[in-house]
């Protein structure tokens, strides 16, 4: 899923300038939906303590980094985990998915 987060070179250092103007080691982004429409989080959480807001360009890599169906019916939701310590960026995806179990019992009478 994130094979190729970044369509350029520039991408990339445009977004990790951005996070690091922020001035954190770590900088967490949720996001969630469901029913046919999602969202990025308005705040960011710095090194585990601090909310922020999200730039703007921050959250429109992240949606468009998120290439599964987190939105439609039963939607996802995750976060995206910048470490700057470790140079890594961590995405974790979940999807949400109804289920129903059918168990036809008969007897005669």
């Amino acid at each position: 899923m994130l094979e190729n987060m970044f369509s350029s070179e520039e991408e990339k250092i445009a977004l990790l300038t951005q996070l690091n103007l922020l001035g954190a080691k770590r900088v967490e982004v949720e996001f969630q939906g469901g029913g046919d429409s999602g969202y990025v989080e308005n705040d960011i959480l710095l090194d585990n303590r601090e909310n922020k807001n999200i730039p703007s360009f921050v959250a429109n890599w992240i949606e468009k980094n998120l290439t599964y169906d987190w939105y439609n019916n039963e939607g996802g939701q995750g976060f995206f985990t910048f470490d700057f310590e470790h140079d890594v960026i961590t995405s974790e995806c979940q999807e949400n998915y109804d289920d129903t179990k059918t168990q036809l019992i008969s007897q005669v009478i």
